[in-house]
This record gives structure tokens, sequence and C-alpha cells, in this order.
């Protein structure tokens, strides 16, 4: 299967395997652990002490959060270099069982158009 944020190629499949594991973060601290590794992207160093206890709840053990930050490291740098900069969550039954910010990354992952990034909370 083609996604468009994956410039129209296969999405890996080490990424189709774990991102199960971001549903185990709760929406408030899925927001707060995308802004960090927007961050380290950006250059500012991972603060892991952080990604800890935003992960604590969810029981990640320190490789689940590496695959964690992994996957949405991915999402954001694949989404940016193929030029993806909106996203519609479509299926209200998804939405509502799970937090805006992993239907974000569902959205990019099936590369779905419409809601505009900066809208956003």
């Amino acid at each position: 299967m083609k996604f468009r944020f994956c410039g129209e190629r296969d999405c890996p499949d080490w990424l189709l395997a774990e991102i199960v594991l971001l549903t185990k973060i709760t929406s408030v601290k899925m927001k707060l652990l995308v802004s960090n590794v927007i961050k380290d992207l950006l250059g500012s160093p991972l603060d892991y002490a952080k990604v800890n206890k935003l992960t604590a709840d969810a029981k990640l053990d320190a490789n689940d959060q590496k695959i964690c930050i992994a996957i949405i490291s991915f999402f954001i740098t694949n989404a940016a270099k193929n030029g993806i900069a909106s996203l519609r969550c479509v299926g209200s039954k998804f939405f509502l069982k799970n937090d805006l910010y992993v239907c974000i990354l569902f959205c990019l992952l099936n590369g779905y158009p419409d809601i505009e990034l900066s809208n956003l909370p």
C-alpha cells in the first residue's frame, strides 16, 4: 500500500507493526511528546527524563519509548519532505476513540488532506 507522506511509496513495516504503541499514550501526554520530538528535530536535545515522565502511565520501557520517538520523528520528517501540510480525520468513530494526535498520525499514514495544521489546538 502506498502512502502520501512516504512520497507515494510503501510505509516501512517496522512503523506499521509498532504504531499501536502510540495508542497507549494519553492525548495530553502525546501532545507534549510530539512537541518535544519537534524541538529535537529543530536542534534542541531531547530530554529523556521528560520522555520517561510522559510515558510512565503507559508503562512503556526504554525500547518502546525510543520506538514511539522514532515513529513520531518519521511521520513529521516525511510529511514535511513530501509536502503534507494539511490533514483530515475521517470517521467520527475513529476520532472519538482516539486522541487528536494519534488521529493526526493516522491521517498522515493514510494521506488524508483537509484539516489545516495551524487550526489544531
